[in-house]
């Protein structure tokens, strides 16, 4: 089933992450802090149709990614400026790798769905139905007990919830709202990352939480 494309009473969710799930620090390119976020809208339509508009504005391919960690500035920001006027919620989790302890980097299958599971199943347990869209390249791994078994499993068992969850994995290059997600995921990985809070400071009033986890 293809993920909701216009207005609807139930919200959907596009995930998406900034960093990596790498422990070698002396490894060049290895991040010190990776952040999984969500975008949640009820009108999917207003979300694509603001990355395209950019998109087309600065004469970029419909087939070309907007990617975070290599769109121009000015594009970003004008992106973000976009979403910031629609009515969606950003929900992110950053989390500093070099206090995550050893049982937990030893599987990082584990690691990837904790994390995301400490945005994702208090705001999906609040929901009658929801879809879940993902980028079907996540760095999550995909083997073993997947972001898909855990977010169920958490929310029936756990949270004792009857939450109607739709996922579904989507290639990026093919999703402009996954587009949008890379782009407000990657501001907000740069304020903990580099310190530049530029971008992550314009999407604060969409912002409905931006949670810390195993900071100093």
């Amino acid at each position: 089933m293809a993920p909701p494309s216009g207005h609807s009473s139930n919200p959907t969710l596009y995930l998406d992450e900034s960093g990596d799930l790498g422990f070698d620090f002396t490894k060049p390119g290895t991040s010190n802090h990776l952040t999984i976020a969500f975008i949640t809208t009820t009108d999917p339509t207003g979300l694509k149709r603001a990355v395209r508009r950019v998109k087309q504005k600065h004469g970029i391919q419909g087939t070309d990614e907007l990617k975070g960690y290599d769109t121009d500035f000015a594009i970003r920001k004008e992106l973000i400026v976009w979403i910031r006027r629609l009515t969606v919620e950003v929900h992110a989790i950053t989390a500093y790798k070099p206090n995550v302890k050893q049982a937990l980097r030893d599987d990082t299958n584990i690691l990837y769905n904790y994390i995301a599971g400490l945005i994702l199943v208090p705001y999906v347990s609040a929901q009658t139905a929801v879809s879940v869209v993902y980028d079907a390249r996540t760095i999550g791994v995909k083997s073993g007990f997947d972001i898909d078994h855990y977010l169920r499993y958490k929310v029936r068992f756990e949270e004792g919830k009857q939450t109607t969850i739709q996922t579904h994995h989507m290639n990026s290059k093919n999703s402009l709202a996954i587009q949008a997600a890379d782009i407000v995921t990657h501001a907000i990985f740069r304020k903990y990352e580099s310190g530049d809070a530029r971008l992550a400071n314009l999407i604060v009033p969409r912002v409905a939480c931006d949670k810390r986890l195993f900071f100093p």
